[in-house]
Parts: structure tokens; sequence; C-alpha cells
């Protein structure tokens, strides 16, 4: 034993005993000893302590709470864009068609339905779509699952757009006969 600690350099001996106590963490050239800081939540990892206890506090305390659900937020604009969420007010209205969204972010998406560029398309029939979305969302109605079925009369659809706009045939119905 005492010649392999003769045969290695004093250096390589104290990094290597370190090592041996310190596992988690790295061994600097002048043998500083530094302990990265990691999220014990995300993972993340900072520079110092300082900077992780900033990042647990931001990120991860969750000290904005919806009054509705229960939702936590770590940032009170988070709950601010999350309540309208509850509303049944929507106060954004899409200016070609009249469709209404609680949230903005909504009705940026919804927009993106009237664009003249449709790049997206079904493989199956080549309907073309503005969004990845609206494909995926279309693929359904070539599928023999339907899931939406009418309480009235039975039919089912694989959209429940579909079984909504169905509804409508049988008020309809009704409106005349009451009539």
């Amino acid at each position: 034993m005492k010649n392999i600690l003769q045969d290695m350099d004093s250096k390589e001996l104290e990094n290597d005993v370190l090592e041996a106590l310190y596992p988690e963490t790295q061994i600097l050239e002048n043998n500083e000893v530094w302990s990265e800081q990691r999220c014990h939540v995300c993972g993340e990892t900072f520079p110092d302590k300082q900077t992780k206890q900033i990042h647990m506090r931001e990120t991860h305390s969750g000290s904005f709470i919806c009054s509705v659900c229960g939702k936590t937020f770590s940032q009170r604009s988070g709950l601010s864009h999350h309540l309208p969420m509850h509303s049944d007010v929507k106060s954004f209205h899409c200016n070609v068609c009249g469709k209404a969204f609680r949230q903005r972010s909504g009705l940026t998406h919804h927009k993106q339905t009237h664009s003249e560029v449709k790049s997206f398309s079904c493989e199956i029939c080549g309907k073309l779509f503005a969004q990845r979305s609206g494909v995926i969302h279309h693929k359904s109605t070539h599928l023999a699952i339907k899931s939406f079925s009418c309480v009235v009369c039975g039919k089912s659809f694989a959209q429940r757009s579909g079984l909504a706009h169905h509804k409508n045939t049988h008020v309809k119905k009704m409106n005349l006969i009451s009539k």
C-alpha cells in the first residue's frame, strides 16, 4: 500500500480522497469542492445555492392558488391567465366569423383557421387545414369509432361537433311541431 501511495502524485491522491468523500461533487483544478445545486423538483442545476433558492421560490412555490379548482401557480400572471377558464364570459371575438373565446390565446389559435395558407392535409381524403390540430381532429371522421351518440334517435358521430350540429335537427322538428 505504501508503494502505491508513493507512486501517486500528491495532487492525484488528494483528488481521489476528495472524490471518495464527496462523490456527488466535482473537484476543481485548485482542489476546491464544487457541490452542484440541483432542483429536486425539475432537475435543473444552478451555479450556487442562492440562485437555486430564487428558482424554487419563483418556479415551484405555488403561492398563487386558484380559488375555483385549487390549481397552483408560481406567479400571479399564471393565475390571472388561468382564471378566465372558469368564467362564462367570452370577451375575445373573431372579427371574421364572430366566434367568442375566454382567452386571447384561444382567439389567436382560432384565427389560423381562417388563413388562406393551408399546409396540413389529411392523408386519407386530401382535405387541407391551416393547423396540424385540424387534421388530427378531422381524421376521426374517417374512423369507424363513433363515440358521440344522440339520446333522441341513437345516431352516432365521430366528433362532438357533429352531434351538436345533429341535435339542431331535433330542435327544429320540435319547433315545427309546437307551431
